[in-house]
Protein backbone atom coordinates (compact mmCIF):
# COMPACT_ATOMS: atom_id res chain seq x y z
CA UNK A 1 0.00 0.00 0.00
CA UNK A 2 1.37 3.38 -1.20
CA UNK A 3 1.67 6.07 1.47
CA UNK A 4 -0.70 8.99 1.50
CA UNK A 5 0.70 12.55 2.11
CA UNK A 6 -1.07 14.74 4.77
CA UNK A 7 -1.58 17.72 2.72
CA UNK A 8 -3.88 15.51 0.05
CA UNK A 9 -5.76 14.38 3.73
CA UNK A 10 -6.10 17.88 4.39
CA UNK A 11 -7.10 19.53 0.84
CA UNK A 12 -9.27 17.47 -0.20
CA UNK A 13 -12.56 15.91 1.04
CA UNK A 14 -14.70 13.47 0.16
CA UNK A 15 -18.18 14.22 -2.21
CA UNK A 16 -21.28 13.18 0.17
CA UNK A 17 -23.28 15.65 -1.58
CA UNK A 18 -23.90 14.43 -4.74
CA UNK A 19 -23.62 10.90 -3.85
CA UNK A 20 -20.08 9.93 -5.96
CA UNK A 21 -17.87 9.13 -3.45
CA UNK A 22 -15.25 10.79 -4.63
CA UNK A 23 -12.97 13.28 -3.49
CA UNK A 24 -12.76 17.25 -4.05
CA UNK A 25 -9.91 19.63 -3.78
CA UNK A 26 -10.90 22.89 -1.35
CA UNK A 27 -11.43 25.83 -3.27
CA UNK A 28 -9.03 27.67 -0.96
CA UNK A 29 -6.03 24.80 -1.87
CA UNK A 30 -2.88 27.25 -1.45
CA UNK A 31 -1.12 26.83 -5.35
CA UNK A 32 2.19 25.02 -4.18
CA UNK A 33 -0.46 21.98 -2.73
CA UNK A 34 -2.54 22.23 -6.25
CA UNK A 35 0.78 21.39 -8.13
CA UNK A 36 1.20 18.29 -5.65
CA UNK A 37 -2.17 16.74 -5.95
CA UNK A 38 -2.02 17.25 -10.09
CA UNK A 39 0.95 15.46 -10.52
CA UNK A 40 -0.14 12.80 -8.12
CA UNK A 41 -3.39 12.71 -9.24
CA UNK A 42 -1.70 12.47 -13.00
CA UNK A 43 0.61 9.61 -11.49
CA UNK A 44 -2.11 7.35 -10.07
CA UNK A 45 -4.71 7.95 -13.19
CA UNK A 46 -1.73 6.78 -15.54
CA UNK A 47 -1.11 3.75 -12.90
CA UNK A 48 -4.83 2.74 -12.91
CA UNK A 49 -6.69 4.73 -15.09
CA UNK A 50 -8.86 6.09 -12.17
CA UNK A 51 -9.36 9.23 -10.91
CA UNK A 52 -9.26 9.92 -7.00
CA UNK A 53 -9.85 13.63 -7.42
CA UNK A 54 -12.64 15.03 -9.67
CA UNK A 55 -12.78 18.97 -9.60
CA UNK A 56 -9.41 19.13 -11.40
CA UNK A 57 -8.98 19.15 -14.86
CA UNK A 58 -5.36 17.43 -15.29
CA UNK A 59 -5.07 18.95 -18.83
CA UNK A 60 -5.00 22.42 -17.50
CA UNK A 61 -3.86 21.90 -14.34
CA UNK A 62 -7.04 24.26 -13.08
CA UNK A 63 -10.13 23.69 -10.33
CA UNK A 64 -12.81 23.17 -12.10
CA UNK A 65 -16.36 24.05 -11.04
CA UNK A 66 -17.96 20.81 -8.63
CA UNK A 67 -21.30 20.69 -10.94
CA UNK A 68 -19.26 20.52 -13.98
CA UNK A 69 -16.58 17.48 -11.82
CA UNK A 70 -20.08 15.75 -11.16
CA UNK A 71 -21.51 15.99 -14.30
CA UNK A 72 -18.22 14.91 -16.09
CA UNK A 73 -17.74 11.68 -13.21
CA UNK A 74 -21.45 10.64 -14.38
CA UNK A 75 -21.00 10.95 -17.55
CA UNK A 76 -18.28 8.54 -18.14
CA UNK A 77 -20.12 6.35 -15.49
CA UNK A 78 -17.54 6.96 -12.29
CA UNK A 79 -14.44 7.69 -14.64
CA UNK A 80 -12.82 9.73 -17.22
CA UNK A 81 -11.97 9.58 -20.46
CA UNK A 82 -8.00 9.51 -20.91
CA UNK A 83 -7.38 13.26 -20.50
Amino acid sequence: MRDIPDYFWEWTEIDFEHNTGERLVKPDVPPDILKKLIEDEKSEYELTARRTIINIDLATGQIIPIDEAVKRYFETEGGYEHE
